[in-house]
C-alpha cells in the first residue's frame, strides 16, 4: 500500500539456488495485499551490496497466513513464514562479467529443518537487521538464548527467544546447532 517496510531473511539451500526464507508478514499482510518491489540483499553491510540485489519472483506462504480476511486467526504467529523465489541478479558493481548470477551461486544457502517442534530450553541464535534504536538496520546483529514456550491460550505453540532485537529483525533466521566459526547452522 505504498509504504516502505524493512525485514530480514536468509538464503536457503534449494535446487534452483533461488530461495529466501523470511516472515510471511514481510511478503504480504495476510489480507490479500502482497509486497511490490520486494528485494533481498545478502550480506548487506553499511550500504554495501557484496552479492548483488535479488528481486522477488514468487511468494509462498502457508494457507492459514494467506487467508486472514476476517482478522488474524488464533495462533497465526506460528504460520508467519514465507519462502520467496528470487530472480538472478545482474553483475556486482565493478564485476568482470555481465552474467546474471543465481543467489545460491554467490551467497550459498543455509539448511532448513522441517517438521520438528521447537522445545523450550534449546540453544538458538537469532540473526537479523533490527532497524529501530538502539540499532540502525545498516548491519546484521544477533543474539543467542534458549527458546521459551510462549504462555497463554492464544500462543498455540508459539515460542520466543529472549532477545532485544527491534523491528526490521522480522524474518531473520533462527539457528540451531549454529557454528560461529563456520557461520552455518540449521534454520528452525
Amino acid at each position: 500500500n505504498g509504504s516502505d517496510y524493512v525485514c530480514s531473511g536468509s538464503a536457503v539451500d534449494s535446487a534452483g539456488q533461488d530461495m529466501v526464507l523470511t516472515a510471511a508478514h514481510c511478503a504480504g499482510d495476510g489480507h490479500g495485499d502482497w509486497a511490490a518491489n520486494w528485494t533481498f540483499v545478502p550480506g548487506y553491510a553499511g550500504g554495501a551490496e557484496p552479492y548483488g540485489v535479488y528481486t522477488a519472483r514468487r511468494f509462498y506462504v502457508p494457507p492459514r497466513w494467506a487467508d486472514q480476511r476476517g482478522g488474524s486467526p488464533v495462533g497465526a504467529e506460528k504460520y508467519d513464514v514465507a519462502f520467496v523465489t528470487v530472480n538472478p541478479a545482474g553483475p556486482a558493481p565493478g564485476g568482470r562479467t555481465s552474467a546474471r548470477r543465481r543467489l545460491g551461486q554467490v551467497a550459498g544457502g543455509q539448511a532448513v529443518a522441517f517438521g520438528g517442534r521447537m522445545r523450550g530450553g534449546r540453544a538458538t541464535y537469532v540473526f537479523g537487521y533490527p532497524s529501530e534504536p538502539p540499532f540502525t538496520g545498516l548491519y546484521a546483529n544477533y543474539c543467542a538464548g534458549r527458546v521459551r514456550q510462549t504462555q497463554g491460550d492464544a500462543a498455540n505453540g508459539a515460542v520466543s527467544v529472549p532477545c532485544g532485537m527491534t523491528a526490521g529483525d522480522s524474518g531473520g533466521p533462527w539457528f540451531a546447532r549454529f557454528s560461529p566459526r563456520a557461520g552455518t547452522g540449521t534454520i528452525v
